[in-house]
């Protein structure tokens, strides 16, 4: 009997049995925080997935609150792996939607993680050292088994082999990393800057924690898109807190949020129009439609308060926050580069702009786009003729000055550098 081989064996099949469980059992620090709670996963292709977590080390299974009934079968739950997860956007989870039960567990898991006890503060030096010295451990699991090798031959070479990938599956079960710069960060307001399609968007929220894949940020006034149509049939209409009455060629629509409302653009059949407008609670504005009696669609944003998880590979912190700033709910972004679409808006906005130099509303939504295309001394020339005819503006320039204060401010910072 071949002793180096029988030895060979039994130190494999322990360490792998303790490298099994160990991975077994590991889960994602971040996803652990919306485990039991009701989500929403956005990916990355725009599909829209929801229901309540329940994590495993190999995915998570999002369990309907509802049947869905498909052509087929009645489905009650959703299986998201681990290998997909690179497919996610952002996880939100959405805190004006909580029962009172989860607003409880919520606030506890807060309370754990920002007023921590001596052990969980122990524990958390602890797993950060560990992670520190990860790549120590496994060259120092190298040296011992070249040690445990040299003497008698113990181990062969191709245990040897072996036993390095197992050892440093072990040690990287912990597999977070440690980032002693985010460290400093958690509890705090940070900006996050969120790569989404071709644009990047700031969002302002408290770093509650990070993993190696992901930034947990709680608190977010997050804006999110919706789209209402309406007919010269129906007298009125009502969508996520908007109401939308069409009278002729009259679109009458009115903020019933406790958030401002942003109105992006209105669709008459072929025709699109740029507004690019903010609507305070309570507020209404009248826009006129190309012409009456056609189908009117109203793409808006509202402000949603959530908690969000979005993977670093498309995410990071780049500033602390002291403050909220409710002006910038509606971030423009900066587009990565341009899109067809956007090159087609900005032409018919300019030819509008020929044709009638004091059209307010078109200045106003031609900013908005050169805004995101960088052009800020341009935004700013549009900003000022847009304000220069507010009375024009539903809002009342509202949200012209709101841009213009960020432009100028942008310009200073731009000089600072320079």
């Amino acid at each position: 009997m071949d002793i180096s081989l029988l030895t060979t064996v039994a130190v494999i099949f322990v360490a792998a049995m303790v490298g099994a469980y160990l991975q077994s059992t590991k889960r994602d620090r971040c996803l652990k925080s919306f485990d039991g709670f009701h989500i929403t996963i956005e990916r990355k292709n725009g599909r829209v997935i929801w229901g309540v977590m329940h994590l495993e080390p190999t995915g998570m299974e999002l369990e309907y609150r509802s049947d869905v009934h498909d052509k087929k079968h009645i489905e009650t739950s959703y299986v998201f792996y681990r290998s997909e997860y690179g497919d996610i956007q952002t996880i939100f989870r959405y805190v004006d939607q909580l029962t009172a039960e989860n607003i409880e567990r919520r606030n506890r898991d807060l309370e754990r993680s920002f007023h921590p006890n001596i052990l969980r503060r122990l524990g958390r030096k602890t797993r950060n050292f560990i992670n520190t010295a990860n790549d120590s451990l496994s060259e120092a699991l190298n040296v011992v088994m070249g040690r445990v090798k040299a003497p008698g031959q113990l181990i062969t070479d191709v245990g040897q082999k072996q036993l390095t990938q197992v050892g440093k599956s072990i040690i990287g079960y912990v597999g977070t990393s440690y980032d002693p710069l985010l460290e400093r960060y958690v509890g705090s307001k940070v900006v996050v800057e969120v790569v989404e399609g071709d644009t990047v968007y700031e969002y302002v929220g408290v770093l509650k924690e990070y993993s190696a894949d992901f930034l947990e940020v709680l608190d977010v006034y997050y804006p999110e898109s919706h789209a209402v149509s309406i007919t010269s049939d129906e007298m009125e209409k009502i969508e996520r807190d908007l109401t939308v009455r069409l009278e002729g060629a009259r679109l009458l629509v009115k903020n019933q949020s406790e958030y401002p409302l942003l109105l992006e653009r209105v669709v008459c059949g072929d025709e699109e129009k740029m507004l690019n407008i903010v609507l305070d609670l309570g507020n209404e504005a009248e826009l006129h439609l190309a012409r009456p009696g056609c189908e009117a669609q109203v793409v808006f944003k509202i402000v949603r308060h959530v908690d969000m998880i979005v993977p670093r590979a498309h995410a990071l912190v780049r500033h602390r926050a002291e403050r909220y700033d409710p002006d910038r709910f509606f971030d423009i972004g900066v587009a990565l580069h341009l899109t067809n679409e956007l090159e087609q808006r900005e032409q018919e906005l300019r030819r509008r702009l020929d044709e009638d130099p004091t059209d307010a509303i078109s200045a106003n939504a031609l900013a908005g786009l050169l805004i995101k295309r960088g052009e800020l001394k341009e935004a700013r020339h549009w900003l000022e003729v847009a304000l220069a005819y507010r009375h024009d503006l539903p809002d009342h320039g509202k949200r012209a000055r709101q841009q213009l204060e960020r432009v100028k401010a942008r310009l200073r910072g731009y000089k600072k550098v320079v």
